[in-house]
């Protein structure tokens, strides 16, 4: 019981939600726990198997700790939040992932001129911490989240651009050229 509390905690944790308003529910083995308005429903032995979550507007993300769960996750928060996110965005996402960072969460350029002026581009999507604090939502403040850290992303392009899809970068990408940092 403790366990599958611990694992019910660390899956909102991972949301990004706020403990303030959380409940927990047990009903035989699967714990459904609703957080700021999210449900995560968690089976324990599922989990442990695959990581996966399901999210009360029936969106499943897939397991793993990859760039598909975190864009899928980043998605589902960026909807709640007003944003429209489909396949599309979600994969314009991606391009500017794997060319930013080489889908490293991890990653720090410490040799450009955003690192030169003091402020190494980070994580994922290589965002630098003026434009992710300007950026990010609230209870997703960590840079090197990579859900955080695409939602500011996100938000940011949609700022600059209008669109995730109109980076340059992804534009260029998706026509057969080079890609174009943002």
């Amino acid at each position: 019981m403790i366990a599958a509390a611990a694992l019910a905690l660390a899956l909102a944790a991972f949301a990004g939600a706020s403990f303030a308003h959380a409940a927990t529910h047990t009903s035989g083995a699967l714990k459904t726990r609703t957080v700021a308005h999210t449900t995560v429903h968690v089976s324990a032995s599922h989990n442990a198997r695959h990581g996966a979550r399901t999210l009360n507007d029936s969106h499943t993300c897939p397991g793993g700790w990859n760039i598909s769960r975190w864009t899928c996750n980043a998605a589902h928060v960026l909807r709640h939040a007003g944003y429209h996110v489909g396949r599309s965005e979600e994969g314009a996402v991606k391009i500017i992932a794997a060319h930013e960072s080489g889908n490293n969460p991890g990653a720090v350029n410490n040799w450009d001129s955003n690192a030169a002026a003091g402020t190494p581009s980070q994580g994922l999507m290589q965002t630098i911490a003026p434009t992710f604090r300007t950026y990010k939502l609230r209870g997703h403040g960590n840079m090197l989240n990579p859900v955080s850290d695409i939602i500011a992303a996100f938000r940011y392009a949609v700022d600059r651009y209008g669109s995730v899809n109109s980076v340059p970068g992804v534009q260029a990408v998706r026509g057969g050229g080079a890609y174009v940092g943002y």
